[in-house]
């Protein structure tokens, strides 16, 4: 943004579906129409000619990923501003900035001495021998103090480069989420940034594939009345300490959900399939723990039992919403 001018941003408004739309709203929907030419349609890009031949660029190790996002870091930060509201802007007349130097308040939140925090922005060089824990630990931090200004007033004293306003923590997250994961998806450790749910923000295991796209379609499709057990549960089974006790943890949570619709899948299924589903969290170690119930499994199995429970999960909150009529049904 240029120094010592005054740029106002399109600013999020809250709407309401009991309240007539007011004026203000009006002039934010106006002006975010007009602002639509300028964006680009999100598509993905064509495969070039190594990756339709199959040897396309090998996945990051972590000595490139850390490289990689601190560049990104530095970017979103010049860029999109978006730890201006924890950090300042270092202005000369010290308007707005924090009492607290950034790299102590950094080092404070982060709760370590990773190498390559005491400065804002980021030292690449410092923070080349990074650990991916070190890595994750950072990453995490910097999203919980990620936020969107939606307005920049000028204030060209000494230099400034003005003055960040109305942020918006749930823009600046989601868009640190999305870049953080465009970068993780092409690295080699396993890992993705959680978009929602219990664990919103933090470093979780990811497969990639379908199980992961189940995940998320049974996250989003789930019974509302049962909404933070699914996501209990999903935050639970994909954690990086997770353990045999805390799958059967999870396992648990979504047969509770099933058992509380167990009506519905009865009326919904073919005759005997819901008495199919709660045969195995009963005869298996898992929910009664009886004597006479099998262990001699192997724990991958549970993998598979959990996300069965959990499409069954999202099922039931579709077949809800579908018996359920929306209100411009009624009308």
């Amino acid at each position: 943004r240029p120094a010592g001018q005054n740029v106002a941003l399109t600013p999020p408004l809250s709407f309401s579906g009991q309240a007539p739309v007011s004026q203000a709203q009006l002039r934010w929907l106006s002006s975010l129409r007009g602002e639509l030419g300028f964006a680009r349609r999100a598509t993905a890009p064509r495969p070039l000619w190594s990756k339709r031949g199959g040897s396309g660029r090998q996945p990051l190790d972590l000595g490139q990923t850390v490289t990689r996002f601190l560049r990104l870091v530095g970017s979103l930060a010049q860029r999109q501003s978006l730890w201006t509201e924890t950090f300042g802007v270092n202005c000369p007349d010290g308007v707005g900035d924090p009492d607290e130097p950034a790299h102590e308040l950094f080092l404070r939140l982060l709760d370590s001495s990773v190498v390559g925090t005491e400065s804002w922005p980021l030292d690449i060089a410092a923070s080349a021998n990074w650990t991916a824990d070190e890595l994750f630990d950072v990453m995490e931090v910097l999203h919980d103090m990620a936020s969107w200004p939606a307005t920049w007033s000028g204030h060209n004293y000494g230099g400034c480069i003005g003055h960040p306003g109305s942020f918006s923590p749930t823009c600046g997250r989601a868009l640190y989420r999305h870049e953080m994961n465009q970068l993780l998806k092409t690295s080699s450790l396993g890992v993705q940034m959680a978009m929602h749910g219990e664990d919103v923000g933090r470093v979780i295991l990811h497969s990639g594939g379908p199980v992961d796209d189940l995940i998320d379609s049974a996250s989003a499709t789930a019974p509302v009345t049962h909404q933070a057990d699914i996501e209990h549960a999903i935050a639970l089974f994909r954690s990086r300490d997770r353990d045999v006790p805390s799958m059967r943890s999870a396992i648990v949570t979504v047969a509770g959900v099933l058992e509380a619709n167990r009506n519905l899948l009865k009326d919904e299924l073919l005759t005997g399939d819901e008495s199919a589903l709660f045969q195995i969290v009963n005869t298996f170690n898992l929910r009664h723990r009886n004597a006479d119930q099998r262990t001699d499994f192997d724990p991958v199995f549970l993998e598979w039992i959990f996300h069965s429970f959990l499409a069954t999960a999202g099922l039931i909150g579709r077949l809800q919403r579908r018996a359920t009529p929306r209100d411009d049904d009624r009308s």
